[in-house]
């Protein structure tokens, strides 16, 4: 049996900062939080046309722009710091 739980904002893991400021490099980010736990965190990157690695998430676009939005779900598993949960 695992021990899964979400990522308290008053005990962040250093693993998750690291990953974090990765995504930060790949595109905006937004982190969703809930009575102080970490739900997703949302990434949007510029669309290149393959929605092949969108395994959650979502295509936004306009006649001018088009943007992939990943999701993803950080968890401590057992203590150990998972960037993509599946939580399905």
């Amino acid at each position: 049996m695992h021990d899964v739980k979400k990522i308290s904002v008053t005990n962040i893991p250093e693993e998750f900062l690291t990953w974090l400021k990765d995504q930060k490099k790949l595109g905006q980010v937004e982190i969703s939080i809930s009575k102080g736990v970490i739900n997703h965190l949302y990434v949007r990157v510029s669309d290149d046309g393959n929605w092949d690695d969108v395994q959650f998430g979502r295509i936004i676009c306009s006649e001018d722009m088009s943007m992939k939005e990943f999701v993803r779900h950080p968890r401590l598993v057992n203590g150990t710091f998972i960037e993509n949960y599946n939580v399905s």
